[in-house]
């Protein structure tokens, strides 16, 4: 203890710590969730990036697992809640004739969404649903200075019909 081996262990535990900021969302997206959420992870360590997850880079913890067949959905809505943005219900299939999708399917599809929002974000071209809106509290998620690449899905919750993901970065 008083040779420094316990500071040492301290910081070598901090310099291992995955500690993120969760993405602020709306009221009505937080809280208990309609359906058990669809946690995302990797070895068992939550939040992928959106960029392994579309060049497919990662396996996924269950990512075999067809997570909406017992739902016998064959499109499923998505709502990207972003603050500042104005957001409405994207409609995205989990099935097709052959199979129902998996849990590595699903988050390729949901991390190419998100992707899309802020990559349009980021080169200032309109929204699909109008531009963000930028004030004191939206402010450090303003899409200008944020990189795709740097952002982690680490689940999706179901609220009132659709499902929303629940985002961060590293802090």
């Amino acid at each position: 203890m008083l040779d420094g081996s316990y500071l040492a262990l301290v910081a070598k535990n901090n310099e291992e710590r995955d500690i993120v900021l969760y993405v602020p969302r709306l009221p009505e997206h937080c809280g208990p969730a309609s359906l058990p959420s669809v946690v995302f992870s990797v070895a068992g360590t939550p939040g992928p990036y959106l960029k392994e997850l579309i060049r497919g880079k990662v396996t996924l913890d269950g990512a075999h697992d067809t997570i909406f067949e017992e739902h016998g959905w064959r499109r499923a809505s998505l709502i990207v809640d972003w603050p500042g943005v104005t957001s409405s219900v994207e409609y995205h299939p989990c099935a097709d004739k052959n199979h129902h999708f998996t849990r590595t399917e699903i988050a390729q599809i949901v991390a190419n969404s998100i992707a899309d929002i802020i990559t349009t974000g980021k080169t200032g071209k309109s929204l699909k649903w109008g531009p963000q809106v930028i004030d004191r509290q939206t402010q450090p998620w303003d899409l200008r200075n944020i990189d795709y690449r740097d952002v982690r899905l680490i689940a999706i919750n179901y609220y009132r019909k659709a499902w929303v993901p629940v985002l961060a970065i590293d802090a």
